[in-house]
């Protein structure tokens, strides 16, 4: 006979000692199930399931899964919370189901580029300084044209075209007002962006390749950025 989990609400059978969806014990006694709802947080639906791996006598026995989306019957789909799936203790693993599911990026299939832009932002340059803040977001500036681009499209041609052909309008100084392009040493910082954003959307399988590291910046930038240089170079007697 098949009976409704009462932590996951999927069907499993009577005889069950705890549910194989979700580990959720069946055949404890109540005062024992009672001290375990104080120390476990139950999970809201879609929220992914804790799974304690036992008879294994395992270092981190508590298994991760993350909800990624649901068949056609409403039956969730998992798989291993990345990059790090399996905890000492169930606490551990709340923490990090929790700090997923904050970001859940990969049931956002329509993920923007903006998007992803201002989330890496926020959870990776949290702790930069000011001034590396300012020159990424003044290299971003130059990326218009792809910001409604979903994320998973993005392409080296686009990135290429950011660096090429990207533009801005100028908020201050003479040009006040007018759009202008990148110069050489920002077109080495707009890459640079490309390079650290999408390897950030790689570890969260927002996309499938980082195509920002498929190509190299040209020599005629390069070149241009060292001359640069040389020219900046304050000589003395």
């Amino acid at each position: 006979m098949l009976i409704k989990c009462p932590e996951c609400e999927l069907q499993v059978s009577d005889k069950a000692v705890s549910c194989p969806h979700c580990g959720y014990p069946l055949k404890e006694p109540t005062k024992n199930k009672r001290r375990c709802s104080s120390k476990r947080m139950k999970l809201p639906n879609g929220f992914g399931r804790i799974t304690e791996i036992k008879g294994r006598n395992l270092r981190k026995p508590f298994r991760v899964m993350v909800t990624i989306g649901k068949t056609q019957t409403g039956r969730p789909v998992g798989r291993l919370l990345k990059p790090q799936a399996y905890f000492s203790t169930y606490n551990e693993a709340y923490e990090a189901l929790v700090e997923y599911n904050k970001n859940p990026y990969d049931l956002d299939d329509d993920l923007t580029m903006s998007d992803l832009y201002s989330r890496w932002f926020d959870n990776e340059l949290a702790n930069s300084s000011d001034a590396y803040r300012r020159t990424v977001s003044s290299s971003w500036a130059y990326c218009s044209e792809i910001y409604n681009m979903r994320a998973k499209d993005l392409r080296a041609r686009h990135i290429k075209g950011c660096i090429e052909h990207g533009t801005r309008l100028e908020t201050r100084g003479k040009n006040k007002g007018k759009l202008v392009t990148p110069s050489a040493g920002t077109k080495t910082k707009i890459k640079s962006l490309f390079n650290v954003m999408l390897d950030y959307a790689l570890e969260y399988e927002i996309v499938d390749r980082n195509y920002a590291r498929t190509f190299e910046i040209s020599s005629d930038v390069i070149q241009e950025v060292e001359k640069n240089k040389r020219q900046h170079i304050n000589f003395t007697d």
